[in-house]
């Protein structure tokens, strides 16, 4: 019996040995008064490494192969983004690999599109030590990565859709306006009791007049579309939405960001709030 207990604790010890626990980094204090112990702002942020058609670069992700990483990190006032754990895991063909992670820094820029002209660009980094390798998706030692990607408010989502609404609504009326005449013009014949005789209603409507409502219909119409492409799709956003420093409400991240090392885009991003729920693979929901 002696011999049995030895044994399992041997097998017990050998089966945890090589397991490596990722590290989780200590919450922010802060002083006001008496000192409390909070978390700023945190999203998981999943990073996708693979070949990329925007920007392809070498035989770099040529298989098809792709790299995923899921880094929940911390947002602070002061622009650090800080990785909870200080190391990040996948897996490959041989089993699964852990490797260390640093954090970096993040900022905020307004959107020079006008097509986007009320979104808002986030840019942060995020440095891997060691290589990360999958294939021929391979990411050097000592690797700065540079996320860009894109940053919708409630307000500034609000404030999209009732440009639309507003769009919408002119383009309806003017169709109406337009309308209006040639129902007059095309109506049915009506009595005149003066020439006793049943007379289509003469268009006193100048043709200037009417090439003048047909361009309103076509400027409102543009316009429509305009304010519609301004509008991200929710298959285009975060799944759902979070708090981040310097907005007031919650935010949206937008969704397929890029992922740079210097000039070379090597994958795509998203990102989803930690809001205490259940957490996909990618995201939470």
């Amino acid at each position: 019996m002696k011999y049995l207990i030895l044994l399992l604790s041997l097998q017990l010890h050998l089966s945890t040995a090589f397991v490596v626990p990722a590290v989780e980094r200590g919450a922010t204090a802060e002083i006001s008064g008496l000192a409390t112990t909070t978390f700023d702002p945190a999203w998981r942020v999943a990073l996708n490494f693979g070949k990329s058609t925007i920007n392809p670069f070498g035989d770099f992700g040529a298989s098809g192969a792709r790299l995923p990483v899921v880094i929940p990190c911390e947002f602070t006032d002061s622009g650090l983004a800080m990785p909870r754990y200080d190391t990040v895991s996948y897996t490959d063909i041989t089993g699964g690999i852990v490797k260390p992670v640093q954090g970096g820094s993040w900022k905020i820029s307004n959107n020079g599109k006008k097509s986007d002209a009320m979104s808002q660009n986030l840019q942060m980094t995020l440095t891997f030590p060691e290589e990360l390798r999958k294939g021929d998706v391979i990411i050097p030692a000592q690797s700065t990565v540079s996320l860009e990607g894109l940053v919708y408010s409630q307000e500034v989502l609000k404030k999209l859709d009732e440009a639309f609404s507003n769009a919408r609504s002119d383009e309806w009326k003017a169709e109406e306006t337009l309308e209006e005449v040639y129902k007059e013009r095309d109506g049915p014949k009506k009595w005149n009791p003066k020439t006793q005789a049943w007379e289509r209603p003469t268009m006193d409507v100048p043709l200037t007049d009417l090439f003048q409502k047909h361009w309103t219909v076509f400027s409102k119409k543009q316009e429509t579309r305009r304010r519609n492409a301004a509008r991200p799709r929710s298959s285009d956003l975060s799944k759902q939405s979070g708090p981040f420093p310097g907005y007031e409400d919650r935010v949206y991240f937008g969704q397929q960001g890029i992922i740079r090392i210097d000039n070379n885009v090597v994958g795509t991003w998203s990102a989803e709030p930690m809001n205490d729920v259940p957490a996909t693979y990618f995201g939470t929901r």
